[in-house]
């Protein structure tokens, strides 16, 4: 229940207003009431998560940062920080996620040096990390949405891919 979570979230703030990680949680738990609201509070707390990071471990402060990008949608960094985020520790679940969901959605024109254009958006990687995430914590419900939106899209693009993949273990 999004609005019990956004309450609960919203004490640890009330109680201490540098809790970075409690920003961090309620502004993962937003998006999903405030997609199409004019005046988003979820970027707000994204940005409340990054400035109170300061004095936390390198690895968390670096979750932050990555998640701070995605919310202001610089994919490209989100991405570059998530893929050194799971290399350094592969455990972490929402790192895992995130760079699923950042390779998922990177829709930045690339030009290569024969002026050829390109998408870096990676389905690959995108699976192979969801599925990662869903091996360290498969009761987060986000990794199993976007993991459904990745196969939409997939399918939309190619329905034998997604087929292919729908056959395939995650």
């Amino acid at each position: 229940n999004v609005d019990s979570a956004i309450a609960l979230f919203g004490k640890p703030v009330a109680a201490d207003p540098t809790f970075a990680l409690a920003y961090y949680e309620l502004s993962q738990a937003l998006p999903w009431t405030e997609r199409t609201d004019p005046n988003p509070t979820y970027v707000g707390f994204a940005d409340s998560a990054l400035r109170y990071s300061t004095n936390r471990p390198p690895r968390e402060r670096r979750l932050l940062e990555g998640f701070h990008a995605l919310m202001h949608a610089d994919i490209p960094r989100a991405r570059e920080i998530y893929s050194g985020l799971i290399r350094d520790d592969s455990l972490n679940a929402d790192a895992w996620g995130w760079y699923a969901f950042a390779n998922q959605l990177d829709l930045t024109l690339n030009r290569d040096a024969s002026g050829r254009e390109r998408l870096p958006a990676d389905y690959t990687a995108a699976l192979h990390a969801y599925s990662r995430a869903l091996q360290l914590d498969g009761s987060d419900h986000r990794f199993y949405l976007n993991l459904g939106l990745l196969m939409a899209n997939a399918a939309s693009i190619n329905p034998r891919l997604a087929s292919s993949v729908a056959r395939s273990r995650l």
